[in-house]
């Protein structure tokens, strides 16, 4: 029996090892112990892992909200405290506050990493043991049948079958397939009749500095943002280099009466959709609620209120048949009464300006002119453009005048320098042929060098489908 003290140097884990020597009595080609032979010499070994968990070193990180449920926009308070592994309050501490919506973090199943398992992590012997008694040459069982074994030393021989001679390797992959590093992987809307919510930042706070008072405590103000949801509340604290916590808490933001919105990201023109409400009754008794919808770009197909009754802590979906006007932001507001409750949200979606009309000017003979001579030239010979009277295409966006002279002289040196490029060239041809580029080859030339370079090319593929840069080389994505 060994006793082992464990202390804090030892965190966060202390490898054990024990190695034993001695004798044991030879075997004969069968495995049969031979009493009548010396012995010989022989050893063992093991190993054992003893985890030391930094208690010492843990501090308790309590989260508590002033309220454990407030209304959505309204200002509240956390109140981070920091004891030691004793009780004891930490002072200066130093603490990082973060209040995030509880919606975003399951989307990615977010769970705060413990800074005690970050920091104090496995760390593995690098230890490596070798064993000579796992070498020594033993005389053969042969030999010694023909002398006295009574006087008979420990001469050279072959090792025994139980004891290979490269047990130093096996002992080896014991403690030795482990990094020497160690380790298991290691703002707000205005007040009006309806205070309307707007602000829906996924962040309530971000306090990353905080640091406690003499009694191990800090405040941090939370002002919420207007959604309806639970926030997540989580306080890292560090105190010095070698003592780390970490606490969480929630608070939720809710009314008695609430009203969603899920309107369409995007509409284009003459799309016709239906603007979802859900209209929420967090109370013990049924409600009969009022919902309205007023809209900005958008054209209301139906009446835009309704009047619904929702169960008691329940909720019911009404829905506004709506159309696009014109291109822009398109803006709907909700609002649901119910008596003294009420429950509002702002929601907009974007109409794109498409499809859209342009002029295209196909411009010619520009060889030999320098670049402002070629847009000077492309502007005496703009064909003219005749506007119609209302630029402003009711439904269909906007027309707007945007040719602009295309200088061949800049771009034809970057294609002659391209030209190796098949794709390049082939993408272009139109372009060069139009603008008659000096040094285009015709498309009579051009063609077969074309096909060559085809056949070049998918002479190169290989049996993955990909190809390499050169013959015989491993695919390049």
């Amino acid at each position: 029996m060994l006793e082992i003290p464990i202390t804090g140097e030892y965190v966060p884990n202390l490898t054990v090892q024990i190695d034993m020597t001695g004798s044991a009595p030879r075997t004969d080609d069968d495995g049969v112990p031979r009493d009548d032979l010396p012995t010989r010499p022989a050893y063992a070994t093991g190993t054992i892992d003893l985890p030391v968990p930094p208690t010492e070193r843990t501090l308790s990180v309590d989260v508590t909200p002033a309220d454990d449920a407030v209304e959505p926009g309204a200002d509240t308070s956390v109140t981070v405290t920091v004891t030691d592994a004793d009780g004891a309050p930490v002072e200066a501490s130093e603490v990082a506050v973060v209040i995030v919506d509880e919606a975003v973090l399951s989307l990615t199943g977010y769970e705060l990493d413990d800074p005690i398992d970050v920091f104090y992590r496995n760390v593995w012997s690098t230890l490596r043991s070798r064993y000579l008694r796992s070498s020594i040459r033993l005389a053969s069982t042969v030999q010694l049948d023909g002398e006295n074994p009574a006087t008979s030393v420990v001469e050279e021989g072959e090792a025994s079958a139980e004891e290979p001679a490269d047990e130093m390797a096996s002992d080896d992959g014991a403690l030795g397939d482990f990094d020497s590093a160690g380790g298991d992987g290691a703002a707000r809307s205005s007040q009006t009749a309806i205070d309307v919510r707007t602000d829906f930042d996924a962040v309530a706070v971000y306090a990353p500095s905080e640091v406690t008072g003499i009694d191990g405590t800090v405040t941090v103000d939370v002002p919420l943002p207007d959604n309806l949801t639970r926030y997540r509340v989580m306080a890292v604290a560090v105190d010095g280099v070698d003592q780390f916590g970490s606490g969480e808490s929630s608070i939720a933001a809710r009314l008695p009466l609430m009203a969603r919105t899920s309107p369409p990201r995007f509409l284009n023109f003459g799309d016709q959709f239906e603007l979802p409400v859900v209209v929420q009754n967090q109370t013990d008794e049924p409600l009969e609620v009022d919902v309205v919808v007023e809209t900005a770009n958008l054209s209301l197909s139906g009446p835009s209120g309704k009047r619904v009754t929702v169960p008691a802590n329940d909720r019911v979906e009404v829905r506004f048949p709506a159309e696009t006007v014109e291109a822009g932001t398109a803006r709907a507001r909700v609002v649901a009464v119910s008596g003294t409750y009420s429950g509002e949200r702002d929601q907009h979606a974007g109409v794109p300006r498409r499809p859209r009309a342009g002029v295209k000017v196909v411009r010619h003979d520009r060889r030999g002119k320098s670049d402002r001579t070629a847009a000077a030239a492309a502007r005496e010979r703009d064909p003219p453009v005749r506007w119609p009277r209302d630029r402003h295409l009711v439904d269909r966006g906007q027309l707007a005048d945007r040719r602009r002279p295309v200088p061949p002289g800049v771009r034809v040196p970057v294609v002659r320098r391209l030209r190796p490029r098949i794709m390049a060239v082939a993408a272009l041809r139109d372009v060069l042929e139009a603008f008659d580029a000096a040094g285009h080859r015709p498309a009579a030339r051009t063609r077969p060098a074309c096909r060559g370079r085809h056949h070049r090319l998918t002479a190169l593929q290989n049996a993955d489908g990909g190809f390499p840069y050169w013959r015989g080389r491993r695919s390049i994505p």
